[in-house]
């Protein structure tokens, strides 16, 4: 998956089940905990976000863990002690606006990806401190079973 830099460009991906993400988490370890992913579609409201919370060990480590559909935290894998990375079924992310759970039966228009970014939760969470987290590759895939070539 590219990047989508010029306006209306968008990405197919739902010839796949996972967004793949290779992170690295630092700063205090109460913020290792602090993120979101978001992804933008070119669907009919334009400030939907679909967004899935980033659970992420922190140790200074690239992550490999899996984030199950039903129980939405982290079953990790064991391919590496120092090399991970992170896949997300696009099927368990959230329909939000304005930072706002959707209540909506819509699915997420997997053939028209505008973006995909990382948010911090602090605010309402009261999470404070030090943010640190290393991004090595965004990408989409089928197979859980072995490292992502993003």
């Amino acid at each position: 998956m590219r990047p989508s830099l010029f306006g209306n460009l968008t990405d197919d991906v739902s010839l796949y089940e996972y967004l793949a993400l290779r992170v690295r988490a630092g700063g205090d370890p109460k913020t290792r905990n602090g993120y979101f992913v978001n992804i933008q579609t070119d669907g009919p409201v334009q400030s939907d976000l679909w967004q899935h919370r980033l659970y992420l060990r922190g140790n200074g480590d690239w992550e490999d863990v899996y984030v199950s559909e039903t129980m939405m935290h982290d079953i990790c894998c064991t391919t590496s002690p120092t090399f991970h990375s992170k896949k997300i079924p696009f099927k368990s992310f959230m329909l939000t606006n304005s930072g706002e759970a959707v209540s909506s039966e819509m699915t997420m228009m997997q053939e028209a990806i505008r973006s995909v970014g990382v948010s911090l939760l602090g605010g309402k969470a009261n999470i404070q401190g030090q943010y640190e987290l290393g991004i090595d590759c965004i990408g989409a895939t089928n197979d859980v079973s072995t490292i992502t070539k993003c």
